[in-house]
């Protein structure tokens, strides 16, 4: 018989990481974070309320940097080779190379435990590494 690792969906891979963002806040890791919806949604009354522009990622959030203060974190989830869309690259650029700013394109969400961990210590011994 052989195994089959299964790859999570987007949606999975959003759930959790919104779960690891609420976790990190309890415990003062993540300072605030915010899920964004793009798109437009249509008012029981029939009128569009214009949410987030296309391209915006999927969370936001601060978190304590232990050497340098804060850092801001773009985190966008995608399923098992998922990649980024052309608008999602639009708006990734608008940060590369800002100091302490990061756009993160997670797929595991053991990829954020990692880069959350590794910003939030001062040193690799202090890293809790996931299993």
């Amino acid at each position: 018989m052989e195994l089959v690792k299964i790859m999570p969906s987007e949606s999975v891979v959003m759930k959790s990481i919104y779960s690891r963002l609420e976790n990190w806040t309890m415990d003062g890791t993540v300072l605030w974070f915010l899920r964004i919806n793009t798109g437009k949604i249509q008012t029981p009354f029939g009128s569009w309320v214009q949410l987030a522009p296309k391209g915006t990622s999927d969370f936001v959030a601060v978190i304590r940097n232990r050497v340098c203060g804060l850092s801001i974190l773009f985190i966008e989830a995608k399923g098992t080779g998922g990649t980024l869309r052309p608008d999602q690259m639009i708006f990734r650029k608008r940060f590369i190379g800002e100091k302490d700013v990061h756009y993160l394109v997670i797929n595991d969400p053991k990829e954020l435990d990692k880069i959350v961990n590794m910003l939030s210590h001062d040193t690799v011994s202090d890293i809790q590494w996931p299993k």
